[in-house]
């Protein structure tokens, strides 16, 4: 019952003892017991999944919270350094960072992104590597055990992921596992981690996770952020960054 809800999204009430031959009874004993683990959510005449089960194209990504990305973006290029080593994952705030990383010169980029290696490639004494794997159509991103394997050859600066949601216990969620395959694998090999989301993903709960939060030590989002938040990301020693002059 609970792979049919992930695929379809909802499913009624009558369709789920229907399917499994059970009653309607049952049907919402197991839906109350779901949801308690809060792998489902009981809505008006059924049950839905909690987790988004696909994201919208790429480029209409590009430009839903645009400005927001934008600023975070140049949030964290205002980090690195000319010269510095980076691995990038795919998504579109790190896109959006790409973008602001070409005034900086001599980087050294790994990136599983073929967007981000276009638009870095061309800028000043950048070297960019790619790995090899299967290419995802929507936005032409590299995922597969060979990606993975790749990037552990490398030892960089700074790793620098995007989140498809941050859920209520500040766990990072990405929508795809090969995403958060990749995306562990990029943590695994940086000195500094930082992780750049707007404040939409807060609350978002991906199906595959990728890592806690405690895990990365810089957090660059959007104000404003609420102080509950803000306290268990001082807790956890992770940086929050939200303008250029706010630094917690």
């Amino acid at each position: 019952m609970l792979e049919r809800i992930r695929h379809q999204q909802f499913c009624n009430i009558y369709e789920l003892a229907t399917s499994f031959s059970v009653s309607e009874e049952t049907i919402r004993r197991d839906v109350k017991q779901l949801a308690k683990m809060h792998l489902v959510r009981k809505v008006h005449g059924g049950v839905a999944s909690i987790h988004d089960k696909v994201e919208s194209p790429f480029q209409k990504r590009m430009a839903e919270q645009g400005e927001e990305k934008q600023q975070i973006a140049e949030l964290c290029a205002n980090l690195i350094q000319d010269g510095s080593t980076l691995m990038l994952d795919s998504g579109t705030t790190t896109s959006y960072v790409a973008r602001s990383l070409t005034k900086l010169k001599n980087l050294t980029v790994i990136t599983n992104s073929t967007d981000i290696a276009g638009v870095l490639l061309p800028s000043s004494g950048n070297h960019v590597y790619i790995p090899g794997g299967e290419v995802r159509q929507d936005d032409g991103a590299i995922f597969g055990q060979s990606a993975v394997e790749y990037v552990q050859h490398f030892n960089v600066n700074w790793a620098i992921i995007s989140v498809g949601g941050i859920d209520n216990q500040l766990n990072l969620t990405d929508y795809y596992p090969l995403e958060s395959d990749f995306s562990r694998a990029v943590i695994e090999q940086a000195q500094e981690v930082v992780v750049v989301a707007d404040r939409s993903k807060f609350g978002r709960v991906g199906l595959a996770k990728i890592c806690k939060m405690d895990e990365i030590d810089i957090l660059i989002t959007n104000p404003p952020i609420p102080k509950e938040i803000a306290r268990k990301l001082h807790s956890m020693n992770v940086k929050l960054i939200t303008d250029s002059s706010h630094i917690e």
